[in-house]
């Protein structure tokens, strides 16, 4: 399916999950996947239902085998830091047939619960899905620069705070952020969905701007 597709399509599946399970129960308290009903029948602590996914967006001619047994990964991946207790989504990008280099050279925050306020006090799938819409008029230039110098944040500092303080005054200095005291950079730093403990986090933002990028896709995947 085209990339841009799939961000909806994994928020859309979630959310019908849990209405046409909700709607079941509402109409038989017997239903087998009424969690009271299993909980009160079982001998030992069940978590609710869920699901884990995991996509891959690969290029068409990459061994179908190959994006399969990857997905099985990132959806064990997603299940594991969930706790297996929210829907919840991984997902992976190839440059080629192999995995991305940028995948062992900088954070990302995933796996993510799928839907809104699900998991904790963690950023969902949902909430990066308006950010997208939100930024969607980044453009690729800037979002390139961005991502380049916060590379090399991360690769010369280890602290988290620290990589966000510098962050933040590279994207202070850029001159669509002096121009414009409403551009999207200056929107960035102040966005407190982005912000831990106080500063930019670097794995939120790169995860941002992977949706953006698959966002503005029209290739099949």
């Amino acid at each position: 399916m085209p990339y841009d597709y799939i961000l909806k399509f994994t928020i859309e599946l979630s959310k019908s999950f849990n209405k046409i399970l909700k709607e079941e129960i509402e109409k038989d308290r017997n239903f087998p996947l009424n969690f009271e009903f299993l909980q009160e029948k079982a001998n030992k602590e069940l978590n609710p239902h869920s699901f884990g996914g995991g996509f891959v967006v690969a290029p068409v001619h990459t061994p179908f085998r190959k994006i399969f047994e990857l997905a099985e990964k990132l959806l064990k991946e997603a299940k594991r830091r969930t706790e297996r207790k929210v829907n919840s989504v991984n997902w992976r990008v190839l440059s080629t047939d192999e995995e991305s280099i940028i995948e062992n050279l900088i954070p990302f925050d995933k796996p993510l619960p799928i839907e809104k306020g699900s998991f904790q006090q963690w950023l969902s799938f949902e909430d990066y899905y308006d950010m997208v819409d939100e930024y969607k008029e980044f453009s690729s230039s800037h979002i390139h620069q961005i991502v380049e110098k916060a590379i090399n944040i991360t690769m010369e500092i280890d602290d988290k705070v620290e990589r966000g303080k510098k962050l933040e005054k590279f994207l202070k200095g850029m001159p669509a952020a002096s121009a414009d005291k409403n551009s999207l950079h200056n929107k960035l730093i102040l966005d407190e969905r982005l912000k831990d403990e106080g500063f930019i986090d670097l794995s939120r933002l790169f995860t941002l701007f992977e949706l953006i990028r698959l966002s503005k896709c029209r290739k099949e995947a």
